[in-house]
């Protein structure tokens, strides 16, 4: 079901998992149902952007369709902050006390926004401690674990390191895809014309090197140019998106481009500069090379001396075959994308 804004409801019916965050959902979707969860008070952390506010919004919503009496407040702290600091304006906090000592999930997000404001923190453990002493859970949200958060009390950080910690991290390229693709979808069924073949949403992938709420923007960017939905999305439109996001892009090194092929094959830089001619090594090869022309802007004969000092020729050949496959073999463009993929990953990580 869409939101007020459009788009899908934040559930966890649309909350895409995998490795980087089951042991998060499992948690949340626990406690909504009431079931033990061994503390209290818990702390949810990671990157920004992989979807921790879904997670606890998710969290709110089942909590309060299974149970009707449930009282599920969430705030942000940067609303914490502004309710505390205009009771303290009037001289009278017992408004937003009655409010938050009445749950039975306290949810805060953005902890970190209340770092260094020392009377909100006092203001905030205290009613941390009253929402647990009547049997209530409270749900703390920021970027950091207990031992890297720094300018909070001794008080704070004791509390947090007392907590269980649930750390979401970035999603993989499966999840990825899956993000973009599941969220394409979702708009297809409102507006049919907004259809994103695989080999655009491998490249959407590719070129967006952010967590999740960078590829779902990037998704709503990419409607936005297509009329709303009413056009389908065409390349230009994509590179345009993603000029947008990213900036224009540093090209990749050939030892990247290696790196990322090692990486998607399971061969060695060894492998793919020597006179090898198995299967198992050529192709990899060969979409290393193709790639380095593609994506580094260095010449036939450079690619050719990095890879084995090979003759410009053997590039040319590659390059002009894997144009011709791609757009006939799906296993091929798959492969590529996926080069392409981790290609971006390494770059966002600051390899060269």
């Amino acid at each position: 079901q869409p939101s007020a804004t459009g788009a899908p409801d934040t559930t966890f019916e649309t909350l895409v998992t995998g490795e980087c965050n089951a042991i998060a959902v499992e948690f949340a979707m626990r406690l909504a149902d009431g079931l033990p969860v061994g503390r209290q008070t818990h702390l949810l952390c990671g990157p920004q952007g992989t979807g921790k506010t879904h997670i606890a919004l998710a969290l709110k919503a089942r909590a309060e369709a299974n149970n009707p009496e449930a009282v599920v407040v969430y705030l942000t702290a940067e609303e914490f902050l502004a309710a505390y600091t205009d009771g303290v304006k009037v001289k009278d906090t017992s408004a937003l006390k009655k409010r938050l000592r009445s749950a039975t999930h306290l949810l805060i997000d953005d902890l970190h926004r209340i770092a260094g404001k020392q009377g909100t923190e006092t203001e905030l453990l205290h009613n941390i401690r009253e929402v647990t002493n009547h049997g209530g859970n409270v749900v703390l949200i920021g970027d950091k674990t207990p031992g890297e958060l720094s300018g909070f009390s001794g008080r704070m950080v004791s509390e947090l390191k007392g907590a269980t910690v649930l750390e979401v991290g970035l999603p993989d390229a499966q999840m990825r895809r899956q993000i973009v693709s599941e969220l394409a979808d979702y708009i297809v069924a409102q507006h049919p014309a907004f259809e994103m073949p695989d080999e655009m949403i491998d490249r959407l992938c590719a070129g967006i090197r952010g967590p999740g709420r960078d590829l779902t923007g990037a998704v709503w960017n990419l409607y936005t140019q297509a009329a709303f939905g009413r056009l389908a999305p065409t390349a230009e439109m994509l590179d345009r998106v993603v000029r947008q996001i990213e900036g224009d892009v540093k090209p990749p090194s050939i030892e990247l481009v290696k790196k990322a092929v090692m990486r998607v094959f399971n061969v060695t830089k060894a492998d793919l500069e020597s006179p090898c001619k198995a299967r198992t090594v050529v192709y990899p090869r060969q979409i290393a090379m193709f790639l380095c022309r593609e994506m580094t802007g260095k010449s036939f004969p450079q690619i050719g001396n990095c890879f084995g000092k090979r003759d410009h020729t053997t590039v040319l050949y590659s390059h002009r075959k894997l144009n011709k496959l791609i757009p006939q073999d799906v296993e091929l463009a798959s492969d590529v994308a996926r080069v392409k993929t981790v290609i971006a990953e390494l770059q966002a990580s600051g390899a060269s």
